[in-house]
């Protein structure tokens, strides 16, 4: 059921929400919501539960002092600029931001919370180039130019918009920022580099002496390195999101009326770090397979248009270009993968949020909400926050979404949070390390696993590996009918127990893991396929899943009941198209394939038509 839950009144403009992972000293690390505002960071309260969500009390803000630095003493933070864009970035284990022209971190310091400048002067703003990045409050330091929509990639890169609003900038972190780097103390510095003086250039390749003078230099410490993306949207951009953990990790970005994808990772710049933060070596300054990571594309990555048409503006929903937006505001990810976009409505008083799947089909989940909303956020909970900032609130709507997982990295202030599903996670994604003993072959892919891994815990790979059908001598298992991208789930399923599966691929997924004998995982596959289920798919579904019997029989029911319900008339919030008006095609398959049923849903409509019998 789509309703209202309320909203918040703020003091000042909202500029994003983040969930962060927080750690305080003697505490059991927690999630967090923050909705942060031009100036002030606050916590959200009742966010764990479809209850009374509340504001809490903001933050008591602090930055570290330029004295002091051996037991890293604090002063009060003055947002002295306006704070925006924040991300929780699972590389460094903390959130990042923007103040004012440069990009901070907001860490934790003995329960404190504290914001360090990491690249690019509050300040000032100039114009941008590739390379180096210096990190200050004062002086003539480098700066960035209105940098907005920062997102993350997990990998240690932020992408963010930069000046002129067509163009994308990427922010390569230092390998000092990664969660759990020696000597690491907070992103970008390390414990024995003091904080930078309030009267000095603030340049963390440069040290000044404690105030006694009595102690050295610290050694010089890695920059952050900014380069440009080598493409050029055709209009402004309107919001960014990133997603690092799905089947093809991309990149979205979207104008007033269009969505892009643009696959990662990507190219390396021509003027690359020494070091990526992926931890691959790199030639300098060279481009091109010599100076690239194995696991980069040579070739210069372009965006893909996913959805709607550049300069046509409307309200339907469908399919790739065939897909109309008004105006959007704003992109977010929810933990299935799709971007729930809000969209400013035709009467130019009201906005709407829009679901957009991996594949380019557009629904209306929901209309007619007052206001220019922006920004949405989708909580813990499964509802959605969106932003109104001329009137500075955020209005929370219920529309049991299923959030994103919970951020991983280090939990700020304290050591790695480890579970066994994490550890399990980061293990397979970290194929190839010499740890594997076997690869399984999937289509034209090739998955590095762990025999141990695979033995207990699929009963037919058990079998298959036992029964001598494996190559020992290669130590290979071919799968030659399996989708690669399917088989790339149910081995996430495998490892870490749980898995997002996309509408997309849900069916195959759900067929793989029924040859599989998995049936836990076909089941939560079909209840993937029967929530993404559309009047273009219903038909083809239903011919599925009778085709295939089995443990698929109990799913027709629910698909049978979908097409009548939704055969010509719908609730009036939803705004999709009807089975008879988009299905003809498929209506003829079914015809021609299974006359019965084609009988059995015809007479289901006419009965549902009449109504119950009296």
């Amino acid at each position: 059921m789509l309703h209202l839950k309320g909203k918040l009144q703020l003091s000042s403009k909202p500029t994003g929400l983040v969930t962060r992972l927080r750690l305080g000293s003697g505490d059991a690390a927690r999630l967090e919501t923050l909705i942060v505002t031009e100036s002030s960071i606050i916590p959200l309260d009742g966010i764990e539960k479809h209850g009374c969500i509340q504001l809490g009390t903001a933050l008591d803000l602090f930055e570290p002092a330029a004295a002091g630095v051996g037991d890293r003493q604090l002063d009060p933070f003055g947002a002295e600029e306006t704070l925006r864009s924040p991300v929780w970035d699972p590389y460094s284990g903390c959130v990042y931001l923007v103040y004012g022209q440069a990009v901070a971190c907001l860490t934790v310091i003995r329960d404190c919370d504290a914001i360090d400048v990491v690249a690019g002067n509050p300040y000032f703003s100039f114009d941008e180039e590739d390379g180096d990045v210096s990190a200050g409050r004062s002086g003539s330091t480098g700066g960035f130019q209105d940098p907005t929509f920062v997102v993350s990639d997990g990998q240690g890169c932020l992408y963010y918009l930069c000046n002129n609003k067509t163009r994308i900038r990427r922010l390569h972190l230092p390998p000092s920022s990664k969660a759990g780097a020696a000597g690491a103390a907070m992103p970008g510095r390390s414990a024995s580099d003091p904080a930078p003086s309030a009267s000095a250039t603030a340049d963390p390749s440069t040290t000044a002496a404690p105030a006694t003078g009595s102690a050295p230099p610290a050694p010089s410490q890695p920059r952050a390195h900014t380069s440009l993306l080598p493409f050029q949207l055709p209009s402004t951009i309107t919001g960014l999101a990133c997603d690092p953990v799905a089947p093809e990790p991309c990149l979205y970005a979207s104008t007033a009326t269009a969505v892009y994808r643009l696959p990662l990772p990507l190219p390396l710049p021509l003027h690359a770090p020494a070091t990526s933060p992926l931890g691959h070596p790199t030639n300098g300054h060279q481009s091109g397979p010599a100076g690239t990571p194995p696991d980069t594309p040579h070739e210069t990555s372009t965006p893909e248009l996913l959805a709607g048409r550049e300069d046509v503006a409307g309200d339907t929903d469908g399919r790739g270009e065939a897909a109309r937006f008004r105006l959007i505001t704003g992109l977010s990810l929810d933990g299935v993968g799709a971007l729930i976009i809000a969209d400013h409505s035709r009467d130019a008083v009201t906005s709407s949020v829009r679901r957009l799947e991996r594949n380019g089909s557009v629904k209306t989940l929901l209309s007619g909400l007052p206001g220019k909303l922006s920004r949405p956020f989708v909580l813990q909970n499964g509802c959605l926050a969106l932003s109104h900032g001329r009137q500075h609130v955020i209005r929370i709507v219920d529309l049991d979404l299923r959030p994103r997982s919970q951020p991983v990295g280090q939990a700020e202030g304290g050591e790695v949070k480890r579970t066994l599903a994490g550890d399990m996670g980061s293990l397979l994604d970290r194929q190839p390390d010499g740890t594997a003993d076997l690869t399984l072959v999937a289509g034209d892919r090739r998955f590095p696993v762990h025999r141990a891994i695979l033995i207990a815990r699929c009963e037919f790979l058990r079998k298959q590996l036992e029964s001598g059908y494996a190559d020992e001598a290669a130590a290979e298992l071919s799968l030659p009918d399996a989708d690669p991208d399917a088989f790339a789930l149910v081995l996430r399923w495998l490892y870490t127990g749980a898995a997002d599966i996309p509408a997309a691929l849900a069916p195959a997924v759900a067929e793989l893991a029924d040859r599989l004998l998995l049936p836990e995982l076909c089941s939560d596959a079909q209840a993937v396929v029967l929530s993404g289920v559309s009047a273009e798919t219903v038909v083809d579904l239903i011919l599925w899943a009778e085709s295939l019997g089995g443990p698929f029989a109990a799913l027709l029911p629910s698909l049978k009941a979908w097409y009548v319900e939704h055969h010509e008339e719908h609730p009036v919030h939803v705004t999709q198209p009807q089975v008879a008006d988009v299905a003809d095609a498929a209506l003829e398959r079914l015809a021609a394939c299974s006359p019965r049923l084609m009988v059995e849903l015809h007479k289901a409509v006419i009965a549902a038509r009449r109504g119950p019998r009296r």
